[in-house]
C-alpha cells in the first residue's frame, strides 16, 4: 500500500504540467466518472456527459496530463442571451485539488469567450459551497468586475428533499480581456490547445 502511494507520488510530480484543451466527444466517458469522484456536484447521466463533449465542446475545458483527465470546467452559452456563458460544473480529480487547476480553467475558458464577445458569467452555486463560491468571488476580483449573488432555484423545486437551493452568480460585465489575458496566460504558462 505504502509502494502504491510512493509510486502515485512520483507520477503526480511527473505530471506537473499539465495542458487545456477543449473535449472530443470521446472524453464524455471521463467526464461522468471524475465528477462522480467528487462527491459533492450534481452527478448527471453518462448521456449528458457525452452531450456536452459532443455539442458543446467549444464552451467545456479539459486539464489534461500525460492522457489523465485532471479537472474539466462545463458550460454552455445561455440560449435567450448569446452574450453570457453559463458555467454548469467546474470539477477537479481529489488527487489534484490545491494546485489551481479550477481557477485556471476558469480562468483560461472566461478569457477565450470574453474575447469572443461574452459579457457576463452565470453559475448556480449552493449556499454550503464555499469552494465554488470562492472560485467565483475570485475571478471577479481577477477581471476586475462584479459578482453578484441573488436567490436562484429553492429546494423545493428539486425531486425529493435532499437537494440544497441553488443561488444565481453573475459575473460581469467582462471589460477587453486584452491585457488581463496576456498578464494571465504569461503568469500561468500553459498551453491551450
Amino acid at each position: 500500500m505504502l509502494d502504491d502511494t510512493l509510486a502515485n507520488s512520483k507520477s503526480m510530480d511527473k505530471m506537473e504540467n499539465w495542458e487545456f484543451r477543449h473535449p472530443n466527444p470521446i472524453d464524455g466517458t471521463l467526464l461522468y466518472p471524475l465528477v462522480q469522484e467528487s462527491e459533492t456536484l450534481d452527478l448527471n447521466s453518462p448521456y449528458a456527459y457525452l452531450m456536452l463533449a459532443q455539442y458543446f465542446s467549444e464552451t467545456c475545458l479539459l486539464a489534461v496530463a500525460d492522457k489523465q483527465l485532471l479537472g474539466a470546467v462545463t458550460g454552455m452559452l445561455v440560449p435567450r442571451d448569446r452574450g453570457s456563458l453559463f458555467i454548469w460544473q467546474v470539477v477537479v480529480s481529489p488527487a489534484w485539488r490545491g494546485r489551481g487547476i479550477a481557477t485556471q480553467l476558469l480562468q483560461h475558458l472566461v478569457t477565450e469567450w470574453s474575447e469572443a464577445g461574452v459579457s457576463y458569467v452565470h453559475a448556480t452555486v449552493t449556499p454550503d459551497n464555499t469552494a465554488s463560491a470562492t472560485l467565483f468571488h475570485g475571478l471577479a476580483k481577477r477581471l476586475g468586475t462584479d459578482c453578484r449573488v441573488t436567490e436562484g432555484f429553492p429546494a423545493a423545486w428539486f425531486p425529493g428533499k435532499t437537494h440544497r437551493p441553488e443561488q444565481f452568480y453573475r459575473i460581469g460585465p467582462l471589460l477587453s480581456q486584452s491585457g488581463v489575458t496576456e498578464r494571465f496566460i504569461s503568469a500561468v504558462n500553459i498551453p491551450v490547445h
